[in-house]
């Protein structure tokens, strides 16, 4: 089973005007066993499928609908989609009749099990281990 090292480093940084004050922001970053390093946008459910799923190979391809946009994981002949709905807050993944749904913001045991869940089940990829620390 493949370990992922996840580790986030904290910055403050100044807002870019003399009207915006410092804005605290912290960087996660995926340290994969073959050397590769990616960034994952935050430490919620989408941003960590989007980075292993990206690692893996998979295509992402975004469809504008008049109702909704779904994005569209491809590799080979499999397919998986996302909704992300209103605000990022709930997540519905779909793949062969299965569908998963989470909140995009959990408790960080919590996002780790629910990306593996996604992973596994409708990614069909090898699981994985996730371990955090501080940079």
């Amino acid at each position: 089973m493949e370990t992922i090292k996840i580790t986030s480093k904290e910055y403050i940084t100044e807002g870019g005007c003399n009207a915006c004050g410092p804005i605290n922001y912290k960087n996660y970053v995926l340290h994969f066993e073959d050397g590769k390093s990616m960034t994952a946008e935050g430490l919620e459910v989408a941003a960590l499928v989007m980075t292993l799923a990206q690692k893996k190979g998979w295509r992402t391809e975004l469809n504008f609908d008049s109702e909704e946009d779904v994005i569209l994981f491809t590799k080979d002949a499999r397919q998986v989609a996302l909704n992300e709905g209103y605000n990022q807050i709930m997540l519905t993944y779909q793949a062969n009749g299965q569908t998963i749904k989470t909140k995009n913001s959990l408790a960080e045991a919590e996002v780790l099990a629910k990306t593996q869940q996604i992973f596994q089940e409708l990614f069909q990829e090898a699981p994985v281990t996730f371990e955090l620390s501080e940079a």
